[in-house]
Formats: structure tokens, sequence, C-alpha cells
């Protein structure tokens, strides 16, 4: 090989050298600056930033802002319930405060028999068909009753009790509660005026009792006893101001299975108090003053009350009942002929069980279950009628014996001798009319009356203004 070739060579590879090198030194340049950028961006991503920090007067700008949006929120709030409050109300309770409770009058069903239907020529001939033979065998049966008389007292008196246990279900007890501090701060329940009450209404969601004059003379919460033993809270729906008797409603939401089938709902009768005297009842409640207790006995007689605007009957009967003696009376057909209320006990019978009619009552208690008060005129009166009117010559209509103080008759000029011919242009001609239209009627609402004024010896119509009280 010559000295040319050999030349050749060398410097071909250097020159493959110099470019392996340049290569070399490229991918060492480039493998640099990747590690030198992620360096950097590991370095910048670890690079704790701070926040420039917050002046005092940009954090109570942020807090009023924050306040802001809460008072408006609860603004909002507000008045969202209290638009929609009686909406979603109606929705829930719609199916009770829409349902007005009325006390129907239970009317005995008198039944004719067969006899009853002859005529009096039959009736005569058959018992002047009657042989001696037929007589005889009915005083032996008569005769022989008579010897199982103790058995046969006993049959009647078991029936009777049979009868009183079936309305004891419509009796409740009412309690009032207060709560008492004992020396170390601790507070125990403390039962006041313990009466028994009694069921006269039920709706879907409420059960509804009459409380006797007095019960809630105390403060404190009401408490129901139920014949289960079941207790429940009440409240105060309504009071009337003549009575004192008052009205209280227990929800039935908590109610049990077993307390929903024990309550039963009094039967008030509307029989004329008159047609009782001389009847047998049975006293239930608490008639000797121990609640439970059971007496049995007769209606002695009737007579009417002398209460502003109302025409309640008192019935007294031959039972010895306690002074503080409460409960209702029943027929014998289950029904509620009475309302038990000591305060018309006869001066002259302290012991003498005595009870208010519930004829009369029936309109009122059905008043207060709704929610609502009798009108109060504030006059106290007795009818004349057609046989009083003529054998005086005075005009028939409500005689008024007195007028309370201070009531809607006195501010209106209403006097004692007046006599009322009309009320709210409705012919009112006994005090029971006078009573029905008061019912009609709300405390508060203006009504007009016609009375008949003597003057001069004679009897003129006079036309009256009126705003009924309660």
């Amino acid at each position: 090989m010559d000295k040319e070739t050999l030349q050749h060579k060398k410097e071909q590879n250097d020159a493959d050298t110099q470019d392996k090198n340049r290569y070399d030194l490229t991918d060492t340049i480039e493998e640099e600056a990747r590690i030198k950028t992620s360096v950097q961006i590991s370095d910048f991503m670890q690079e704790q930033i701070k926040k420039r920090p917050l002046s005092r007067k940009k954090l109570t700008e942020r807090f009023l802002l924050t306040g802001g949006f809460a008072a408006v929120f609860g603004i909002v709030a507000c008045l969202f319930f209290v638009l929609l409050e009686p909406v979603f109300s109606n929705a829930l309770f719609s199916q009770d405060s829409g349902q007005g409770v009325t006390i129907p009058a239970d009317v005995r069903e008198v039944e004719i028999t067969p006899d009853e239907m002859k005529s009096e020529d039959e009736v005569a001939a058959e018992e002047a068909s009657r042989t001696e033979r037929q007589i005889e065998n009915e005083v032996n049966k008569a005769l022989s009753e008579k010897e199982n008389s103790p058995e046969q007292y006993d049959r009647i008196y078991h029936s009777l009790q049979q009868l009183a246990r079936e309305n004891m279900n419509s009796i409740v007890t009412v309690s009032v509660i207060s709560e008492d501090a004992d020396w170390w701060g601790q507070t125990e329940e403390n039962s006041q005026n313990i009466f028994p009450g009694l069921i006269v209404a039920q709706t879907d969601a409420r059960v509804l009792i009459l409380c006797p004059a007095n019960t809630l003379k105390e403060e404190g919460a009401l408490r129901i006893t139920f014949y289960d033993k079941s207790e429940y809270a009440a409240e105060i729906i309504a009071s009337d101001t003549v009575t004192g008797y008052t009205v209280v409603a227990v929800a039935k939401n908590n109610f049990s299975e077993e307390t929903r089938e024990s309550i039963r709902t009094a039967s008030l009768s509307s029989e004329a108090p008159e047609e009782l005297t001389g009847r047998p009842v049975i006293a239930i409640g608490s008639p000797t003053g121990s609640p439970g207790s059971i007496c049995y006995g007769a209606v002695t007689g009737t007579e009417l009350l002398d209460l502003p605007d109302a025409c309640y009957q008192r019935i007294t009967t031959d039972i010895y009942g306690s002074p503080s003696a409460s409960g209702i009376l029943l027929d014998m057909y289950g029904r509620t002929v009475g309302i038990i209320d000591s305060r018309y006990i006869p001066e002259d019978r302290p012991n003498c069980l005595t009870a208010v009619a519930t004829d009369e009552l029936r309109e009122m208690i059905e008043k207060l279950s709704n929610g609502s008060r009798k009108a109060g005129l504030g006059i106290h009166g007795l009818d004349i009628t057609e046989n009083i009117s003529e054998n005086n010559n005075l005009p028939m209509g409500i005689y008024v014996t007195s007028v309370e103080m201070d009531s809607p008759a006195m501010n209106a000029g209403i006097q004692a001798g007046d006599i009322i011919v009309s009320t709210n242009d409705t012919e009112t001609l006994t005090m029971h009319q006078l009573a029905s239209v008061l019912n009609q009627a709300e405390p508060g609402d203006t009504g007009n009356l016609k009375i008949m004024r003597q003057t001069s010896g004679a009897y003129e119509e006079m036309a009256v203004e009126i705003t009924f009280g309660s």
C-alpha cells in the first residue's frame, strides 16, 4: 500500500472520530438540558406559593357580606313559612278543621204494642170475657213470682249494673296538674281539682269532653284519664260564662288501639225534663264523692233555674248524694238525662243528688265544641203564656224580671218589667226561643230587639239596638 493511500485512510478515521465525538457531545448536552429542565420543574412544583395577607378592611367587608347573605336567606325562609304555613296546615288538618261538631238529639222511640192498637170496644170485650179461672191463674202466678222476689231483685240490679258499666266508658277523669318545688329544688307534679268529665263528641282527630263548672279554676296543665287508665294532655276549646261548663279536647294521634276501642260518646237525651218525674235513673261518675260509685233512684221533680238568657232545668232525685257529687244521670235506655251539679242542691236538702237537664244544654255544648260561645244578653225572664196573658191583660212574650249589671241589656236600656217579643227579627215569646236565637249569634254581634214597655197604663212597642256580650 502506498503512502498516499495510508494517508487517506488516516484522514478518514480522524473524520469519523470527530463526527462521533460531536454526536456524543450533542447527546450529552441534550441529556444535561433535559435533567436541568426536570430539576427546574421539580423545584417549581415544590416551591411554596405564599398568599398575600388580607387587610382588616377586607376581612370586615367579607364578614358583613356573609352576614348580609345569611340575613336575606333567613328573611326569605320566614316569608316562605308564613305564606305557605296555612296551605300546609289546611292540607294536613283539613279533615278535622272542616269537620263541624254536631250533638245529635237522642229521641226515645215509643213502641206501640198490639194491645194499644186495639179499639176501646175490643179491649172492653176482652176484659168482660175473662173467666174466673183465668183471673185465678194470674193471681197464683203473681204469688209464685213474689216468693222469688230476692232473685228478681238481684236480676234487676244486675241489669242496672250492666247498663251503668256500659256507660262508664263515656266518663273520664279531668285533672289540673301543677308543679311544686321541694326544699332541694326538685319539681313534683301535684293534681288539683280532680273531677269526672263527659265525652260529648268525637271527630277524626279529637275527642271532645265536657268538664263541670269550676274544674279549671286553678292554673296548670290539663290531663285526661280515660276508662282504660291511659292519660293524655288536653287543651281548652271554649267555656260558657253562664253555666261555667268547659269543653276540652284531646288529640287522637297518640291513642293506643285499646284506648280507641274503649272510648264511648255519651248519648244526650232530648226528652223534656218534666217528663222525667217519677222515672228511675242511675247516677254514675262520682255521685257519692268517690270516683266510680254507682247509685240508683228516681227523679222526684224538676224546676227552672234562675240563670240569665237561659231556661235550664234542675232535676232533683231521691238519691242520697255527696255535697261534692259530680257525674251524670242515666235513664233506663242508657241516655244521659242530666249533668250532676252540686251548686244547685236545695238548701233544705244538702244531700239531695241534683243535676241539670241535658235537653236545654245540648245547643250550648255543641256551640262550645265548635270553639264558639253563646251570645249574651243579660236578662232574667219568665214566659207569659196564653193563659197568663188573657188573665192579666199582658202581651205574650218574655217578662223581664231583672237585668244583670253592666250587661248588654242594661247598656241598651232594657228594664225590669219590659216584655221581649222579638229578637233579631225572630219572634221570641219564650226563654227557650230566646236561648236558641242567642245560640245562633256570636259575642260582639249587633242585633235588634222589640219590647213592649208599659207607659201611662198601656204597653207600647219599642225597638232596641244591642251589641251582644259573651
